[in-house]
């Protein structure tokens, strides 16, 4: 064989070589920057799923809450909700058979309390229970002023008779 033909091949080899090595790097290159994009693509679906577990457990416990959740709620009254807490009040008063009137209700501006004047007739156990159950109610309250006198008419005889003024506070009160 002639050297013309040896050079023709070795070129032509050597051209190849140059094809194949220039294409080895193209599919290379590709190749990483489609697993970094795989690697970022994993990595955002990583953290979906976590951000997914987290809301179901979230929800889970809001589900495992709700009955505390609710049970803490009955304990403050909403600005919509008066009318129901003074039948409550109201309720008390019969429990105990105490004559009850609600003179007042009244949330003063500065402050997030609702402040409520009753007034109690009665005999003096019965004024005195609804005190106590007042005081145990499920609802955070403050007793402001609380005056109990004998209301005896002119020529009653009757000491079971007694009067009672209230000037309470509700502070568990969401305007």
């Amino acid at each position: 064989m002639t050297t013309k033909k040896y050079l023709f091949i070795v070129s032509i080899s050597a051209i190849l070589f140059f094809i194949f090595i220039w294409f080895f790097i193209f599919l290379y290159e590709n190749i990483n920057s489609n697993n970094t994009i795989s690697e970022e693509l994993e990595i955002e679906w990583q953290t979906e799923v976590k951000r997914l577990n987290e809301v179901r457990l979230l929800n889970r416990s809001i589900d495992k809450i709700k009955k505390e959740k609710y049970s803490l709620e009955s304990h403050f009254v909403k600005n919509t909700n008066i009318v129901p807490f003074l039948d409550s009040l109201e309720k008390l008063a019969s429990l105990v058979s105490v004559k009850n009137e609600i003179l007042s209700v009244n949330v003063p501006s500065n402050d997030t309390s609702l402040v409520i004047n009753l007034k109690m007739e009665g005999d003096f156990n019965s004024i005195y229970k609804f005190l106590m159950l007042l005081e145990n109610s499920s609802y955070e309250i403050t007793i402001n002023s609380f005056n109990v006198t004998r209301s005896l008419n002119q020529g009653e005889k009757d000491l079971k008779k007694w009067t009672a003024d209230f000037k309470i506070s509700l502070l568990s009160f969401n305007i």
